[in-house]
């Protein structure tokens, strides 16, 4: 099967909404039973982790790209698989080193690390192979492991910092052995390959580059915080942010049902409609879903990560905002995609990365978290525009 069923693109729409609902009970379940300076800690060292990564962020596209691409030949297919693997593992290997050198508490930031890397591989391997359960449930059970590890923890009175980021870090593994032991294993040639590994880190450069974009709009925020201002104020901040990733859910749903008839196409022209009607449907579903936090959003902040969090009220439109201009980003990257011009909304994001980093330190500075928030959502609506922009002159016109 070339393209996802319309019963798979269903399922896998309702299994991303299922995850991000889970993650956000695990993050507010936590943010109420640790202090807002842990709370801060803990997710300032899951945003660093993010910039390590960023070497090999492009490996598990590639592993993708050449396993599906030579899903028809077994043994080809298998030697890709492996030679991913191998290069994966040659990468992280000094990447590890380097984060336990220079930062404090090294082995927490390694077992960050290596789950992500894990997580991206595992989730790309699933994908190339179409192994559809593998791809629905994968993230489903590592969140409903983790978010059921750290009740226990709570109920035992074993709730230490240290702890919390060992049951983030081994869920995905504890996933991956379940679905491993009651699906067929797949066949893994062990030989490793030049010519392999060159097509593979050749096709993964882009992707890490675009990395880099990606995580300084996004990760750069935490070291201006941290710099500026205190690790309870990016508490505050992540519990916005937190709530802001609601507003990923309906583009990221629509770009599984909608988009993928990009791919089928001859034309780029074709992509208008399927694109525009994610847009227009994004763009309806989050003015609708966005009123409680313009009228009620001490409320919901108090229902949720508590009185301690108020301030969080003042940044959550900004960051909500900011969050449905890449959203709709997302959706030309993958209208764009669909032609492999993978690198066109590369630049629109590097572009906005660079604003948030120059805006966000200055702002950061003056006006603490507030400036900090109205920093990325400047950043990310330049992206949208940017990105608007190439679709229209550049991709379009050739």
């Amino acid at each position: 099967m070339k393209y996802f069923s319309n019963f798979w693109v269903t399922v896998l729409s309702i299994s991303s909404i299922l995850n991000k609902l889970l993650a956000f009970i695990f993050f507010v379940f936590l943010a109420r039973v640790i202090s807002a300076e842990d709370y801060g800690t803990f997710r300032y060292v899951l945003t660093i982790a993010t910039f390590f990564i960023i070497p090999l962020s492009g490996i598990p596209f590639a592993l993708t790209r050449y396993v599906s691409k030579n899903n028809a030949d077994k043994e080809t297919s298998s030697k890709f698989l492996f030679n991913s693997i191998l290069l994966g593992i040659v990468t992280l290997t000094p990447i590890l080193f380097i984060a336990a050198y220079i930062y404090d508490d090294g082995l927490v930031l390694n077992l960050l690390i290596a789950s992500m890397v894990v997580d991206a591989f595992y989730i790309s391997f699933a994908n190339a192979y179409l192994i559809y359960t593998k791809m629905t449930l994968y993230k489903l059970l590592a969140n409903f492991i983790q978010l059921i590890l750290l009740f226990v923890l709570y109920y035992l009175n074993k709730l230490d910092l240290f702890l919390v980021f060992v049951i983030f870090s081994i869920s995905g593994l504890i996933s991956i052995f379940f679905l491993e032991i009651s699906h067929e294993k797949t066949k893994l040639i062990f030989k490793p390959s030049i010519e392999k590994l060159s097509k593979l880190i050749m096709f993964s450069l882009p992707a890490s580059a675009g990395a880099i974009g990606w995580t300084l709009m996004f990760g750069i925020n935490a070291v201006w915080i941290k710099y500026f201002s205190s690790l309870e104020d990016f508490a505050y901040y992540s519990a916005g942010d937190t709530f802001a990733q609601i507003f990923f859910i309906v583009p990221s749903v629509f770009a599984a049902i909608l988009l993928p008839q990009s791919s089928q196409f001859l034309k780029r022209l074709e992509t208008k409609k399927p694109l525009y009607q994610s847009i227009l449907v994004t763009i309806i579903s989050s003015f609708i879903i966005v009123m409680p936090f313009i009228f009620i959003p001490d409320l919901i902040i108090k229902i949720t990560f508590g009185d301690e969090y108020i301030k969080t009220t003042e940044i959550l439109l900004p960051l909500i905002i900011s969050i449905i201009f890449i959203s709709i980003h997302t959706l030309y990257a993958q209208a764009m995609f669909a032609f492999n011009k993978v690198n066109l909304p590369l630049y629109s994001m590097f572009c906005g990365s660079v604003l948030n980093c120059v805006l966000g330190y200055f702002l950061t500075q003056e006006l603490g978290i507030n400036g900090t928030a109205f920093s990325l959502m400047f950043s990310c609506f330049f992206s949208l525009i940017m990105v608007s922009l190439i679709y229209h002159f550049v991709f379009l016109k050739k």
